[in-house]
């Protein structure tokens, strides 16, 4: 495996790191102004690691993050439902092809077991909670 040479960190590099991350640029833009400017090779990950030293805060955490929009996207659970039957549990030696692999409710390693449509390896009901619409 080669390895690319590593750079001590200059003062004056740390110094635009510093600035440049204040203005709130990412890692990568970072590590491709820095590269520019002083001709070293600095990965995102590198920026990313002497940030962290520097003691500069991380802005993509999950509080930063906006909450995901739900645009009017129901989930279509037939498990919820009253009308789903629910075949029962059969365990992994009685699991086929042409039954559902969707897992069980009561035990461990234990199988839906309803019939399934050909080439499938859920039934309709768990077909329609494992493959969910396309969100916008």
């Amino acid at each position: 495996m080669f390895h690319k040479p590593t750079f001590p960190w200059q003062p004056e590099e740390t110094q635009e790191l510093r600035r440049l991350h204040s203005e709130g640029h990412t890692y990568a833009v970072i590590a491709d102004k820095l590269n520019g400017m002083f001709k070293n090779f600095r990965t995102r990950m590198s920026i990313s690691g002497k940030a962290s030293s520097l003691g500069l805060t991380n802005r993509d955490t999950l509080q930063s993050r906006k909450p995901y929009a739900n645009k009017g996207f129901e989930v279509q659970s037939k498990a919820l439902e009253k009308s789903f039957e629910y075949k029962g549990d059969i365990d992994i030696m009685q699991l086929k092809t042409g039954v559902c692999h969707w897992p069980g409710n009561s035990k461990p390693q234990t199988f839906c077991g309803k019939q399934t449509n050909a080439g499938c390896v859920y039934c309709p009901e768990h077909m329609k909670i494992a493959f969910q619409p396309k969100r916008d």
